[in-house]
């Protein structure tokens, strides 16, 4: 026996009967479907692969503005507001954290994270340590030109919204400032830490 008839004995489409007309019919009509299916679902892919393409080009240009911006992510919030003694219309009222005492903030923020170059822990003998702010550019002009304004009057200091400090305003503040309180020496490294979020 040759190796081709082998071949063509071992085939099982040889032994398999022929199909009816009704059987190609039905295969028939299961392809088309398939393909039928298959172009319905053409269109939701090309939606979702926009949709998907979207997304990354949002993605991208939130990434891209936090890096032209040089935002700050920070741990500790910083704030510093123009304040005063007594209360008066739009003025907000807030408790001096560790003390009875109430103070009345203006709304706007003078100064906050993004407006401070570095925090550093400045110890002093026989004091308890305190923070060290040194403010950028932008930071150092919004803060001398609101407190030029504002003198013999208080400002207010807030971490995390809490005012931790008023004092009163003898001069307009330069490029650095102390956050004086009655910090441990393990808050002041959590707020330096934190506070420019790098």
């Amino acid at each position: 026996m040759t190796t081709s008839t082998l071949l063509h004995e071992a085939d099982p489409l040889n032994h398999e009967a022929p199909w009816t007309p009704e059987q190609r019919a039905s295969v028939r009509q299961a392809v088309l479907g398939s393909v039928r299916e298959r172009a319905d679902m053409k269109p939701r892919l090309l939606v979702l692969a926009a949709a998907v393409a979207a997304l990354f080009v949002v993605v991208a240009a939130v990434a891209h503005y936090l890096q032209s911006t040089d935002a700050v992510i920070a741990a500790v919030r910083f704030e510093i507001h123009l304040a005063e003694n007594q209360p008066g219309p739009g003025l907000r009222e807030a408790s001096v954290s560790g003390t009875n005492r109430k103070i009345y903030l203006h709304n706007e923020v003078v100064v906050s994270n993004a407006d401070i170059a570095e925090a550093h822990v400045v110890e002093s003998a026989g004091a308890l340590p305190s923070v060290g702010i040194t403010f950028n550019t932008t930071g150092a002009k919004k803060i001398a030109q609101a407190t030029k304004d504002h003198l013999g009057r208080p400002i207010a200091v807030l971490l995390d919204g809490q005012v931790v400090m008023t004092p009163t305003v003898k001069s307009a503040i330069g490029s650095a400032a102390n956050i004086n309180g009655d910090f441990t020496r393990a808050e002041v490294n959590r707020i330096v830490q934190g506070i420019v979020g790098r």
